[in-house]
């Protein structure tokens, strides 16, 4: 990750205005989170699931995302009730994890989430 993990999710957000939320992790800790966001309880779901690269859907603060597009390194989930999406990427290190609103165009994003990572 080439800036620090609070300035590369800022610079996201000031890029996307529909990325309003994001996480940073190194292995399973978060080492930065927005305020507006707590997904502490979820990160060993998400994990075991991107590890397993064949989930249908992932659950992130209770509402169900159906998984568009997971690879070794991204992964792009939308809810289908309209609630928006998730999108992560990561490196040897880090794994940068963004929510997008119901607005935002996920697969457009994650090109930007991996540039950051």
């Amino acid at each position: 990750m080439p800036e620090s993990p609070e300035n590369a999710i800022n610079s996201l957000m000031q890029n996307d205005p529909h990325i309003i939320a994001g996480a940073v992790l190194k292995g399973s800790e978060i080492v930065y989170s927005t305020d507006n966001w707590d997904i502490s309880a979820d990160i060993g779901r998400i994990s075991s699931s991107w590890m397993s690269q064949n989930a249908q859907f992932i659950m992130v603060s209770g509402v169900k995302y159906s998984v568009l597009q997971m690879e070794s390194e991204r992964l792009v989930a939308m809810s289908y009730k309209g609630e928006g999406s998730i999108v992560a990427s990561k490196d040897d290190v880090h794994k940068l994890i963004i929510y997008l609103d119901p607005d935002g165009y996920a697969l457009g994003a994650v090109m930007e989430v991996q540039r950051a990572v």
